[in-house]
């Protein structure tokens, strides 16, 4: 568990990428004797009596295999039960001869080549993510819009809300776009606040009450009825925080003409980076709207 923060990070899923992969041994020299699933699954898990008396539990298959007599990597004498996984495993090595050849690794995905996507589909199992993630990635927003709206919707935006569970000292938290003695939340800043629903009602859009942020947007969406609805929510949501924090930062007193010109040059330049299918009804969305 050396080198750089990346690497040990890298390391921690170690355990995951092994039960992903196996291998069949050519030269023995790139998988681990105890460790790498081979033989079925880790002798490891399998032979766990023997393991404990391993004098070396990190040691290649080549070397492993060439060893004469195998007694000599274990610590001596064995228990009854460890001795039984020893003959159990001299008869599963008599089978085992090694070639010249490299190594053959293979993942459950009965393929040779392994793919970060195919690893991550693996991991995550069965859960299905909500839309609204689709609908981030594939907008044609900038990156950092992108991202904003990503942790906006799991509420790691940083709102004073957010800066007080993180126990941070604030001399107020409240919303400082309205005088409600609000504190600042995600669905407040964004969705409640009077400010931000006259921002909101400026291009035609009414926020409906729902607990649930998935169920605002979705509404939002349908008001839009566009293709490029995505497009409209993230960049009015990155012009409500860009006014709020002007006002904390600079002073700039917040209004709504000042919020709808921010969003008018956002949009503005969005047009050189939209899809050729939005046109040109994006161009009159924005004529008509803003």
């Amino acid at each position: 568990m050396k080198g750089s923060f990346w690497w040990r990070d890298i390391l921690k899923l170690l355990d995951k990428f092994k039960g992903l992969a196996s291998v069949q041994i050519k030269d023995g020299a790139s998988c681990l004797f105890w460790e790498d699933c081979w033989d079925g699954q880790p002798l490891r898990l399998s032979l766990p009596e023997l393991y404990s008396f391993a004098k070396k539990p990190i040691i290649s298959c080549k070397r492993a295999f060439t060893m004469d007599p195998p007694s000599g990597f274990f610590n001596l004498p064995l228990l009854v039960q460890a001795f039984t996984q020893f003959q159990a495993l001299q008869q599963t090595l008599q089978h085992q001869d090694l070639t010249n050849s490299f190594d053959t690794w293979t993942y459950i995905w009965v393929n040779t080549s392994f793919t970060s996507k195919q690893a991550y589909n693996h991991l995550r199992g069965s859960i299905e993510a909500a839309p609204i993630f689709s609908w981030i990635w594939k907008s044609s927003c900038q990156l950092k819009h992108k991202v904003f709206f990503w942790l906006l919707v799991q509420d790691r935006v940083s709102t004073t809300n957010v800066l007080r569970r993180k126990h941070m000292y604030l001399p107020s938290y409240d919303c400082i776009l309205c005088n409600e003695n609000h504190e600042e939340t995600i669905d407040h800043l964004f969705l409640e606040c009077i400010f931000s629903r006259d921002c909101w009602a400026l291009i035609g859009l009414m926020i409906v009450n729902s607990p649930f942020l998935i169920h605002r947007i979705e509404s939002l969406k349908l008001q839009i009825a566009k293709k490029f609805f995505m497009e409209i929510i993230i960049i009015m949501c990155w012009t409500i925080w860009t006014v709020r924090n002007d006002a904390i930062f600079r002073g700039v007193p917040p209004t709504v003409l000042r919020g709808l010109e921010i969003f008018k040059t956002l949009f503005k330049q969005l047009l050189w980076r939209a899809k050729k299918k939005y046109f040109p009804d994006i161009e009159i969305w924005l004529e008509q709207n803003v």
